[in-house]
């Protein structure tokens, strides 16, 4: 492993680790994939490489790691590939079992939706699915207020002003 490492061999260099990572599991392959998108940085006309073993690093644990969601989201939003970003934070909006991750990515993906896609009935839309889930969570009923009333959609503005209200009234 350490002539590998010296070697300026670059194409072997991945294809070792890609060969070690297929053999191994959890913490060791997501270190070994990752190893690989370091190493494979900055090679023009490979950049598909490097969100390949990005996005395997991201699917080998249960929880999503750091490393390779921040990774992949600069790689798309650098390349302003709107729709993979938003795919990944769907996927990550439905993964794992921390719901204040789960929350992030949904209200990643609203933000996407409204500030880059200009789609503003998909972000109302996803900050109804995190009122689902998380309740009266108030940055998504700000959210949706403002959403609402930049759409002129009145009936739907009374009702989430409502919501607030109600909010603010609980002891």
């Amino acid at each position: 492993e350490v002539l590998l490492a010296q070697s300026p061999d670059v194409e072997l260099r991945l294809r070792m680790l890609e060969i070690q990572a297929a053999a191994r599991e959890g913490v060791s392959r997501l270190e070994l994939l990752l190893r690989a998108a370091e190493i494979g940085a900055g090679r023009p006309g490979h950049e598909r490489d490097n969100e390949r073993y990005y996005r395997q690093a991201l699917q080998t644990l249960a929880e999503p790691d750091e490393r390779p969601v921040l990774a992949l989201e600069a790689m798309y939003r650098q390349d302003q590939r709107w729709d993979d970003l938003l795919g990944l934070y769907t996927e990550l909006s439905q993964r794992g079992s921390d719901p204040g991750m789960r929350r992030r990515f949904m209200v990643c993906r609203a933000e996407l939706l409204e500030l880059e896609l200009h789609d503003l009935a998909r972000a109302a839309a996803t900050y109804q699915q995190l009122l689902e889930v998380q309740g009266g969570d108030p940055d998504a009923l700000r959210a949706l207020a403002r959403l609402y009333e930049a759409s002129r959609s009145w009936d739907e503005l009374l009702s989430i002003t409502r919501r607030q209200l109600a909010l603010t009234e609980q002891p």
